[in-house]
């Protein structure tokens, strides 16, 4: 597929047993990190869930996508970048780009490499005219992002994971929202 790419900067191995252990090690309360279960087994296993009945934040996404869908196709911009955090499955964001007045370019971010590069096929597959540019990193990496993606013009930042929200540390929130701020 030549409107498929592939970028992995999630390769922080040092980072990440230091992190592993900081959680195991602490006295107060044990945790690991929510990113640490969402390798390919783990985002499946997620994309289960959101396909079951008891799970309502999936489906009310999508009904609101319905709902808005004519305000959402007046406000975002012709040959827009979509940037999506978090993508998992391609159930909204398929909704979302039929959306959309002639998208330029689709860019997938996803800690699951395999699991990312799976979803961004399908969709570069389903929307042959779209660029996908699918990026294996996680939400503490927005500065590596920015210098990827600092010359789109028109992004139109695609955020969903509403159900996630909470289990985001302070410092990711920052930087989300710096990414944010940066690519209006």
């Amino acid at each position: 597929m030549t409107n498929l790419k592939l970028i992995n900067i999630n390769n922080q191995i040092q980072d990440d047993k230091k992190l592993i252990l900081q959680g195991l090690l602490n006295k107060k309360q044990k945790y690991l990190l929510p990113k640490y279960f969402y390798d390919e087994k783990g985002s499946k296993l997620f994309n289960k869930i959101t396909n079951l009945k008891e799970y309502y934040p999936t489906n009310k996404e999508l009904e609101i996508l319905g709902n808005l869908q004519k305000e959402i196709r007046k406000k975002l911009p012709i040959n827009s970048t979509i940037v999506e955090f978090g993508s998992g499955s391609n159930k909204k964001i398929n909704k979302f780009i039929k959306l959309l007045s002639e998208p330029k370019e689709y860019i997938p971010i996803d800690i699951s490499k395999e699991y990312l590069f799976e979803n961004a096929s399908i969709i570069a597959k389903k929307f042959s005219d779209l660029k996908v540019t699918a990026i294996c990193a996680d939400f503490s990496q927005t500065n590596r992002l920015n210098k990827i993606l600092k010359n789109k013009k028109k992004n139109s930042q695609f955020f969903s994971r509403i159900d996630n929200r909470k289990l985001f540390t302070q410092k990711c929130k920052k930087n989300i929202k710096k990414f944010f701020k940066n690519h209006r």
